[in-house]
């Protein structure tokens, strides 16, 4: 698979600022001796410290501190897929979920859905989000779990893209459990939900909270928002871009973070 212009040109930057060092290094070696071309390679050293530590200063910027969400009305979104949306709005209601609010991430260009299942306490989204241009980029159906000591999951009926390798790459939890199910109905996307979420409660050990409220949505999506500035600035750039290329190369349709040991 291609990978994506920023992973491209993230590697193109780090490509040539290698060779232009490695010949100014060669050229200081060959005419002035070894003293003044490690001076000179020490040097280039520290900018090449710099340059990452720029691009990374950058990426936590764009991080925001808070889940800025503000309530929103379908009317409002003349290019939403209405049809499709009251689909799995049906879909859902029938399944047993409840609508709980409707939403958009401020300063984006997209429009979410959010429903509780008051029995089997977990949330499920439906979204879609468009590009600059109007077109739409994605939607999908998701649904949620949280359980105790910070593990979640959630079941995507989406096939996993490279749009999804700086998540990956940058600030995967190892405590969240994401798996996609592109093929999967919303009935079978809902039971395989319930049957993972099991096999976590009995291999890990840990119980289900059942508090499906928007306020306790709210805080949940507001702490994964601190915890993704976090991971930035805590990770290396060079091992996240490393991630981010493999992932872009070779996508992963399930993240098991921690679970795998479990699994094993």
């Amino acid at each position: 698979m291609k990978l994506s212009d920023g992973t491209q040109n993230f590697w193109s930057q780090i490509r040539g600022y290698s060779l232009s060092s490695a010949l100014t290094i060669a050229v200081a070696f060959h005419f002035y001796g070894w003293r003044v071309a490690s001076i000179i390679a020490f040097f280039l050293f520290i900018c090449f410290i710099w340059l990452l530590s720029d691009i990374k200063e950058k990426l936590i910027r764009s991080q925001s501190d808070k889940f800025n969400y503000e309530t929103a009305s379908i009317e409002d979104y003349p290019l939403l897929n209405f049809n499709w949306f009251q689909d799995q709005t049906n879909q859902l209601e029938l399944l047993g979920f409840v609508q709980v609010m409707d939403y958009k991430i401020a300063q984006t260009s997209g429009f979410a859905k959010c429903f509780a299942h008051p029995d089997n306490y977990c949330y499920a989204e439906v979204n879609e989000v468009f590009k600059a241009t109007g077109e739409s980029f994605s939607r999908n159906v998701s649904i949620m779990s949280s359980l105790e000591q910070g593990w979640t999951l959630s079941s995507i009926n989406q096939e996993v893209s490279i749009t999804a390798s700086i998540a990956y790459g940058f600030w995967r939890n190892p405590r969240s459990v994401r798996i996609y199910y592109p093929t999967l109905s919303l009935e079978e996307l809902f039971h395989k939900h319930l049957q993972m979420r099991q096999q976590m409660i009995t291999n890990i050990g840990v119980a289900l909270l059942t508090d499906v409220s928007w306020d306790n949505y709210v805080e949940k999506q507001q702490e994964a928002t601190i915890y993704r500035k976090k991971a930035v600035k805590q990770k290396s750039l060079l091992l996240a871009m490393i991630d981010v290329t493999k992932f872009e190369l070779n996508p992963k349709s399930e993240w098991l973070g921690d679970y795998a040991k479990f699994v094993k």
